[in-house]
């Protein structure tokens, strides 16, 4: 019963300590304002880029045991790419004499198939893809079946595996869509299945998969296509790129007029989708933690002066009995609501932000879709926003506990706290603040400087670079053109392009002519 009411005690006074709390904050609107969108603007930034970070980074890739999944690719003189391309003959080989791998497949991201409709045709973004390539990666159909080891033979019929907003954009989502035959740079291809929306290779942007033909006679040509795999149990990925570098010299042995120095460079299935944004990444959420760093410190400040012109209240409140903890946890209540309306407000902002980085799409960034504000990034949200009301709050709270009552009470306002400091907390405040903005700013400055010293990379022509311009050209196959026509069509464009170009330095010297006749 004395602990019943001992608890009931404690819930009465905790519930009159928040609404004081509340009472003087709603006292002071311009203070409250300016510290709420303060921590609002420090919490919601750090976890919309949180939400980046962890979405692109750390998410679990969508298919099982992902981690043991690597994608192989090829490196030999004289391609001298590090991560070069195979060709059909070479995966052949490879996958004869491998041993570390359970599953592998080989694909080739072909230029865009062109789907052939009654009105109108339509370039659709693909992959020429074997079995090995889904039994790899384990992901189930939404509707239909995969690729067989039958479909990868050289007298099989064609097959073709569609992307579930393919799917709902040709067929309506209709299960009947399995069997229909769908007319593919002017071939017919029968739909056999259909992937769900977190299946996203090769590229993010596929939206169909065409079986890939191997010739068991295959010459050393074409070396377009990349290779995939999954570990074997108990098998690292350092044994595996030691076993695939030897059959990689068997390879060169057999065929030394086309290779020499020949390795099978095996890549993470993870690293190999997000490429190098990592450091790009951890270095804006390195930049964003420090301001939300700065953003406590500037709250604490704010805390800490209006600390400064509540000693006489202070003093009153200890005098009437109120203990050094009461007085300390009635200025952690205020900052721990401010914390919460600013974390809440913050919340918001980082869904903004993640949903304006899903638009924006900066740089081509990787796994856009996995970008979204979960309930992992909400408590991070919580966490930083607890810590921020803590922080906040120490200095105000501590130093509170320092008044000299009867000074307080003699002199009222004129009082101050903390009086025997040697160092005192404005200035450690000033100081960090100081000392965080320039660390900000020397990093910036860095990023700066990296960025036009890659401006100034030569990229071997000398044109500038505004009037350089690159683009993708595909002839469509709704009118049938051979080789003769093909070259016909660009050598015609050429002819306008220069004739846009001659025009262009015409009308360019146009007013200096006029001027000459004046």
């Amino acid at each position: 019963m004395v602990r019943q009411e001992r608890v009931d005690s404690w819930f009465r006074s905790a519930f009159s300590d928040c609404r004081l709390a509340f009472r003087l904050l709603c006292k002071s609107p311009a203070f409250t304002t300016i510290a709420v969108l303060t921590l609002a603007l420090g919490i919601g930034a750090c976890s919309a880029i949180f939400s980046v970070v962890y979405g692109v980074l750390e998410r679990p890739l969508p298919y099982p045991n992902a981690d043991r999944v690597v994608r192989v690719y090829m490196h030999f003189h004289p391609q001298d790419m590090d991560y070069g391309t195979m060709s059909p003959a070479d995966f052949q080989d490879w996958e004869t004499q491998n041993r570390s791998f359970e599953t592998l497949g080989i694909f080739n991201e072909a230029a865009p198939f062109e789907i052939d409709g009654k009105s109108e045709s339509e370039l659709v973004p693909g992959a020429f893809v074997t079995a090995g390539f889904f039994s790899t990666l384990g992901e189930r159909p939404l509707v239909g079946r995969v690729f067989l080891p039958a479909d990868d033979k050289m007298d099989s019929t064609n097959v073709v595996v569609l992307s579930e907003n393919l799917w709902r954009r040709l067929f309506s989502a209709s299960p009947d869509a399995i069997g229909q035959s769908l007319r593919l740079n002017g071939e017919a291809y029968t739909v056999v299945g259909v992937m769900p929306l977190s299946f996203r290779l090769p590229s993010e942007k596929d939206e169909l998969w065409a079986n890939y033909p191997l010739d068991p006679a295959a010459k050393r040509s074409g070396w377009f296509s990349y290779g995939i795999a999954r570990l074997k149990p108990g098998v690292t990925l350092e044994q595996a790129q030691t076993e695939v570098n030897e059959i990689g010299r068997r390879i060169e042995q057999a065929n030394p007029m086309w290779y020499s120095d020949l390795t099978l460079p095996l890549v993470p299935l993870r690293e190999s989708i997000v490429g190098n944004v990592q450091p790009a990444l951890l270095l804006m959420f390195g930049a964003v933690f420090f301001v939300l760093l700065i953003t406590v410190a500037n709250v604490s400040n704010l805390l800490l002066v209006r600390a400064t012109s509540r000693v006489r209240e202070v003093a009153i409140r200890r005098s009437l009995g109120a203990g050094p903890a009461r007085i300390a946890l009635q200025f952690t209540l205020e900052s721990t609501l401010l914390a919460l309306v600013g974390g809440t407000l913050g919340a918001c902002l980082a869904y903004c932000g993640v949903k304006a980085s899903q638009v924006w799409h900066p740089a081509n960034l990787p796994r856009v879709e996995d970008i979204r504000l979960d309930g992992i990034a909400l408590a991070f949200t919580c966490i930083v926003t607890l810590a921020a009301a803590v922080s906040s709050s120490l200095l105000p709270a501590l130093l509170s506990l320092r008044v000299d009552l009867n000074l307080a009470l003699k002199k009222g306002k004129s009082a101050s706290i903390g009086n025997r400091s040697r160092l005192r907390p404005h200035s450690v405040l000033v100081v960090s603040e100081i000392a965080l903005s320039v660390a900000l700013l020397v990093g910036a400055g860095l990023l700066v400087r990296s960025f036009l010293q890659l401006q100034r990379v030569d990229a071997g022509f000398h044109a500038p670079p505004e009037n350089i311009l690159g683009l993708k050209l595909w002839i469509t196959r709704a009118k049938p053109v051979d080789s003769a026509g093909r070259i016909a069509i660009f050598e015609s464009l050429l002819k306008k392009v220069a004739f846009c170009r001659e025009l262009e330095l015409q009308l360019s010297q146009e007013p200096f002519r006029q001027m000459e006749a004046l």
